[in-house]
């Protein structure tokens, strides 16, 4: 049985999943080891485990994981629509509307067809 190559977008969202979860922690391990401010709210405990979960769901969508895609799915659907109520709420913001485009890209990129069969 023939498997097919993984599709570049496929690749570049998985990598670049796994490349922010690393630069995130090395941000954390700078601030740490510094005098760099830091703020104490939920959000500072939220993001590690944010992190180390995106880092698996890109390894997973670089193995073609069906569990990876569906994460990532929901991820970037919460993003929009928390997005779109700021957007909403408190007016335009242009890097929450860069944010929100690259949202709805990704989304349609995962739920094409071409691409759910590879995750087969």
């Amino acid at each position: 049985m023939e498997t097919q190559p993984r599709l570049v977008g496929v690749k570049i969202l998985g990598w670049y999943l796994i490349i922010s979860a690393i630069i995130y922690f090395i941000q954390l391990l700078i601030m740490a080891f510094t005098t760099a401010p830091i703020n104490a709210n939920i959000l500072n405990y939220f993001m590690p485990v944010y992190w180390i979960g995106m880092f698996f769901v890109g390894r997973g969508l670089l193995r073609l994981k069906e569990w990876a895609r569906l994460i990532c799915l929901l991820m970037y659907g919460l993003i929009f629509a928390l997005l779109l109520f700021l957007w909403i709420r408190y007016g335009f913001v242009l890097a929450q509307a860069i944010i929100i485009a690259i949202s709805i890209g990704i989304i349609f990129y995962l739920s094409r067809p071409r691409v759910k069969e590879q995750f087969k």
